[in-house]
């Protein structure tokens, strides 16, 4: 949905709805105070107002989050690049903007990076033990391990759902299978 306002406000066509955070983030001129600005409470103000845009692909992007009809994923074995030229195609025959509506999620995107001895990916994060102990925090966090690069997860495909059940003769049989997970 920011990455569709944001192409808008580029291209000299913002969205009517755009408060200062808003528009300083898109413009590149974030300050702690209005990045702070830009909670929960405003990105669901603005998709609400956004929803009713005159741009098709801002405002069905919005209803779809509003009305929780989201875009359904795969988690393919293996991510092959013919696989996603095909999806693309199928989903511009749909008349959908693939840069949109396809999303790929991959487990590479790290929050953290697990601090390995000689190697300079950045600093360490310990924690104190009872004791008086250091131990670096992939060591007894779960959720640090899982998404730290230990433990790679796999990638989800995101498409929207019509895909699945298309008469659309581009998006074939065996897209839909690959779709299905099948």
């Amino acid at each position: 949905i920011f990455v569709r306002a944001k192409t808008l406000f580029d291209r000299g066509q913002p969205p009517s709805f755009l408060p200062e955070p808003l528009r300083r983030l898109f413009e590149g001129r974030l300050t702690v105070e209005t990045y702070l600005l830009l909670d929960e409470a405003l990105a669901q103000t603005a998709f609400m107002l956004w929803s009713q845009e005159g741009d098709p692909v801002l405002s069905d992007l919005c209803n779809r989050f509003l009305h929780r009809r989201l875009l359904k994923y795969v988690i393919p074995e293996k991510l092959e690049d013919q696989w996603l030229e095909r999806l693309k195609e199928a989903i511009r025959s749909e008349g959908f903007d693939p840069d949109y509506y396809l999303q790929v999620d991959s487990p590479a995107d790290l929050s953290y990076d697990v601090y390995r001895s000689g190697q300079s990916v950045g600093k360490p994060i310990y924690l104190l033990k009872t004791g008086g102990s250091l131990v670096e925090i992939s060591e007894e966090s779960e959720i640090v391990r899982s998404i730290s690069g230990i433990r790679f997860g796999k990638h989800r495909v995101y498409f929207p759902g019509r895909l699945l059940h298309s008469g659309n003769p581009r998006v074939t049989a065996e897209i839909r299978r690959w779709l299905k997970g099948v």
